[in-house]
């Protein structure tokens, strides 16, 4: 290819001349092709700059909101160990104070078993002893002449007709009066009129 440098200043010279306005175009074009270049080099490392110190800003507080969350986190579990030892010796103290609840209940049990254990060997000794007495007065083969009228002799023993042979009742014979006061309207029983 061959350029002909002279045609071509030629030939803008004379498009020059006859329309202005190109070279007014071409200026501003010219103009803002420096423009660019200068802020591409001017604005392209400042953006760079920016972006790279926004990004170790983020990295630093980043890193150091996973310190702190870790030191968050290892403070809360201090607490909750120092928390739970707490509530464990409280309820370990609880529990000490019930079982010793417990010792002192099941003492006293044991104390008024025992006084009642020896209450009714007492009055069992007591209706033992009365009956061996009452048995040991008998004849050994009692007849009608032994028993009472309203009585029958049946095996060596004398017992009423009318009713059933009822069971010895220890504490009126023992505490005069005890029953009325106690047990005024009877067992339910004897209330019912089952007995």
């Amino acid at each position: 290819m061959n350029l002909d440098i002279p045609n071509i200043i030629d030939v803008s010279a004379t498009h020059i001349e006859r329309a202005p306005v190109t070279l007014a175009l071409w200026g501003i074009v010219l103009l803002m092709a420096i423009a660019l270049i200068w802020v591409a080099r001017k604005l392209i490392p400042w953006i760079d700059t920016r972006t790279a110190a926004a990004q170790a800003h983020t990295e630093r507080m980043v890193t150091t909101r996973g310190k702190e969350a870790q030191e968050d986190l290892q403070a809360h579990r201090e607490l909750a160990t120092a928390q739970m030892q707490v509530v464990t010796k409280e309820i370990g103290a609880k529990v000490e104070s019930v079982q010793a609840t417990v010792l002192d209940i099941q003492r006293d049990l044991l104390r008024a078993l025992a006084k009642t254990s020896v209450i009714f060997l007492l009055f069992g000794s007591l209706a033992v002893g009365t009956g061996s007495h009452v048995i040991a007065g008998e004849a050994p083969g009692c007849n009608k002449s032994n028993c009472p009228a309203p009585k029958k002799c049946s095996g060596g023993v004398c017992t009423d007709i009318a009713k059933k042979p009822q069971p010895h009742s220890m504490s009126a014979d023992v505490i005069p009066g005890w029953w009325d006061s106690s047990f005024s309207s009877g067992f339910p029983a004897e209330r019912d009129g089952t007995m």
